[in-house]
C-alpha cells in the first residue's frame, strides 16, 4: 500500500512538472511572436521620403509635398526644421515655412515619433526665396505702348495678373481695377471693372480710344498667394 502510495505521489509530480514545462514553453512561444511583431512593426516604417515639384521654399507661400513611404496608413509623420523655424500644416500634404526674415537654406527632417523617441527617415535641403513680384499684363508684357488696331481686337479680352519667374508661374485671381482714358484736352473717360474681363460698359469706354491717348489700368486688386486682398502696380499704355 505504501509502495503504491510513493508511485501515485511520482506520477503527480512528474505531471505537475510537464505542465509548468508546459506553461513555460507557451509562455516563451507568446514572447518570441510578441517580439518578433514588435521588429515588423519596427522595421515596417523603415523607408520614407519627402517629394516636392517646388524647387525652392517661398517665404509665406505653401509649399507641397508628398511622403512616399511603406509605414502603415495611420503613422504620425512630423517635419523638424532647421534654426528653429516655424512650420506650419496646412493639411496632410502641404506645410508653410514662416519666420523668415531673408532667404536661406533649410534643411527639413521627415520623422516619426515613438513615446520619448523620435527617428529620422528622411532629411532634405530647400533654398528659400522671397515671393516673386506680382506682374499686371495687357496684350504683351512689358509693352509700354499698343496700337489702336490691337486695342480694338482685345476689348472683348481683359487683364491678368502673374508671377513670372524662371522657377513658377502663377496668375492671380483680379478682384476689380479701374480703366482711365486719357484724352487731350478732354474730360478723361473712366469706369470701375470687376473681374478681369472687361465688362461691357467698360468695353463702351474702350471704343473711345484714340491714337495719342494714354490707356491706364490702376486699383488692381488682386487675391495674392495667402489669398488676401491686395493692390498692385498700374498698367500704363500709350495709344499709337
Amino acid at each position: 500500500m505504501r509502495s503504491f502510495k510513493l508511485f501515485l505521489l511520482f506520477f503527480v509530480i512528474m505531471g505537475c512538472q510537464e505542465s509548468s514545462e508546459k506553461k513555460k514553453a507557451d509562455t516563451s512561444e507568446k514572447e518570441m511572436v510578441s517580439s518578433i511583431e514588435k521588429r515588423v512593426v519596427n522595421s515596417s516604417c523603415e523607408c520614407a521620403t519627402i517629394e516636392s515639384s517646388f524647387p525652392y521654399i517661398y517665404i509665406g507661400i505653401s509649399v507641397p509635398f508628398r511622403i512616399i513611404s511603406n509605414c502603415p496608413e495611420n503613422t504620425k509623420f512630423d517635419i523638424i526644421p532647421s534654426n528653429n523655424l516655424e512650420v506650419n500644416f496646412d493639411s496632410d500634404t502641404s506645410f508653410t515655412v514662416k519666420s523668415l526674415s531673408s532667404p536661406r537654406n533649410v534643411k527639413l527632417e521627415l520623422v516619426i515619433k515613438n513615446d520619448d523617441e523620435i527617428k529620422v527617415l528622411d532629411e532634405r535641403q530647400f533654398k528659400t526665396k522671397r515671393i516673386p513680384g506680382k506682374t499686371p499684363i495687357f496684350a504683351k508684357l512689358g509693352k509700354s505702348k499698343i496700337s489702336l488696331g490691337e486695342l480694338k481686337a482685345r476689348i472683348d479680352t481683359g487683364i491678368n495678373v502673374e508671377s513670372i519667374n524662371h522657377d513658377i508661374s502663377t496668375r492671380f485671381t483680379i478682384i476689380n481695377y479701374n480703366i482711365t482714358i486719357a484724352k487731350e484736352n478732354q474730360q478723361f473717360l473712366r469706369c470701375h471693372n470687376e473681374g478681369d474681363k472687361f465688362e461691357e460698359h467698360c468695353q463702351k469706354i474702350l471704343q473711345q480710344a484714340e491714337s495719342g491717348d494714354i490707356l491706364i489700368f490702376d486699383d488692381i486688386f488682386i487675391r495674392n498667394f495667402t489669398q488676401d486682398k491686395e493692390k498692385i502696380h498700374p498698367i500704363v499704355l500709350t495709344i499709337k
